[in-house]
């Protein structure tokens, strides 16, 4: 019989250093038999690490991984989740399609299969969840828009009249979240000073449909100084239509979310991308998936629905070494 997972108590939050040691030589239980799911939204750096992270901790505990992705839809993500919970898995990790609408799927999801769960990027907390690793995505705006102050103010005879700004934002994808990064991206200017206005906002999330809504924001808006794009998909595409547009010279572009794609464009002689607020997708996976896999050996020592939170790391051009440093954390951990 499967135990329930009663009275979570509420999140506690930790803050976890963005460490190349996740894992790493510590000895681990063997969880030899057992097989977990590794749910992600969509294809893209991003969830690429985030799922690597949860494969890698299967593999240092003996554990079978089976992964999927739900493309951000509700009904694919509960046709996933019935899947895999019929094939009597011994835990599901899952990124959540949205942290309003899914919560009612994953209840559901435990009521009638008691299979424990553990959020990978996202902030849950009810019976059946025992806890996960995720990110602030008001830190990760903030994060972004210190980095383009930094870059106002290094550039001041760029920007002596009003910013003009374009967003690429997901809103449709992730409502809570994509709000969260693009106001606190604001709030960062707001707090400078800085004079600006939001003259276009496009809805993308993956690097191709970024590149094609970025390009015809530009055809709209071949003024704008600066681009914020709100993930790791919108943020290359947006980098990308920058250049093939020949602006290069005058639109800046800051995002969040840093993988090999960034770290190139941030050493590129293009100097459109300048800086990145970046997660570490790879330890939020393995950190998640580690909780689940410890609970399922009854050999943990976490309270029952802790989210810890991995902070934002400033990723800039003009700060080569943040760059080095992130790019030896990827080879560390991928």
């Amino acid at each position: 019989m499967r135990k329930r997972i009663l009275a979570v108590m509420g999140v506690t939050v930790m803050v976890l250093g963005m460490t190349t040691s996740v894992g790493a030589e510590e000895a681990k239980a063997d969880a030899s038999g057992k097989t977990f799911a590794a749910i992600t939204t969509q294809e893209d750096q991003f969830n690429g690490m985030l799922n690597t992270g949860m494969q890698k901790a299967c593999e240092d505990y003996n554990a079978e991984c089976v992964s999927a992705m739900s493309g951000g839809d509700e009904t694919k993500e509960r046709s996933l989740l019935d899947t895999y919970c019929t094939q009597e898995v011994d835990g599901v990790c899952i990124m959540p399609t949205s942290n309003i609408s899914s919560p009612a799927t994953l209840a559901a999801v435990y009521n009638e299969y008691s299979i424990p769960l553990a959020i990978a990027d996202g902030e849950i907390e009810q019976d059946g969840i025992i806890g996960g690793s995720t990110t602030s995505h008001t830190e990760l705006g903030y994060g972004a828009g210190k980095l383009a102050v930094e870059y106002i103010e290094a550039n001041k005879e760029r920007y002596e009249d009003t910013i003009k700004i374009g967003v690429i934002t997901f809103k449709t994808q992730y409502a809570e979240p994509a709000s969260d990064r693009m106001n606190n991206f604001l709030k960062a200017l707001d707090e400078a000073e800085i004079a600006y206005e939001v003259e276009a906002e496009g809805e993308a999330w993956v690097q191709d449909s970024s590149l094609q809504v970025t390009g015809d924001m530009l055809t709209a808006n071949s003024d704008l100084d600066i681009i914020f794009a709100c993930n790791d998909g919108g943020t290359i595409g947006a980098v990308q239509a920058v250049k093939n547009a020949g602006l290069g010279g005058q639109i800046k572009v800051f995002g969040i979310d840093c993988g090999e794609q960034q770290i190139d464009m941030l050493r590129s002689d293009d100097d459109i991308l300048q800086g990145v607020a970046a997660q570490d997708a790879y330890g939020m996976g393995y950190k998640a998936m580690e909780k689940l896999i410890q609970y399922s050996l009854d050999d943990y020592d976490f309270e029952l629905g802790e989210i810890e939170v991995c902070p934002a790391t400033p990723v800039s051009r003009m700060s080569p070494e943040s760059i080095d440093d992130f790019e030896t954390l990827l080879k560390e951990t991928m």
